[in-house]
């Protein structure tokens, strides 16, 4: 009779392919959620010359809002540093995998 770890232990190798091979099959590894897909937009704008904006119809720019939040401060981080944007979309999926198999760890 097996014990309680190893089919615990089979469990989570099992969820964790199922994941991974779900998420490899629908996620778009070029865009980001839509409210971060416009925040990078106002940092490419913002570095542009074109202030905190977002692109509007006809090749105009919208102002928004100073934005004070993190994301913006850390996609300018990135442009600024010639990191790809689906880099950081690979290495955040990636990152994401590795804490959901230590919460399966964690709560088996």
């Amino acid at each position: 009779m097996r014990s309680k770890n190893t089919s615990i232990g089979y469990l989570i190798v099992f969820l964790a392919i199922i994941k991974i091979t779900v998420s490899l099959s629908f996620f778009d590894f070029h865009h980001m959620h839509s409210d971060e897909e416009r925040n990078y937009n106002i940092v490419t704008n913002y570095l542009n010359g074109h202030n905190y904006s977002v692109s509007g119809p006809n090749n105009t720019y919208i102002r928004s809002a100073f934005h004070g939040s993190f994301t913006i401060f850390f996609y300018k981080f990135l442009i600024n540093n010639n990191i790809k944007k689906e880099s950081w979309i690979i290495f955040y999926y990636i990152l994401s995998n590795i804490f959901y198999l230590i919460s399966l760890l964690y709560f088996f």
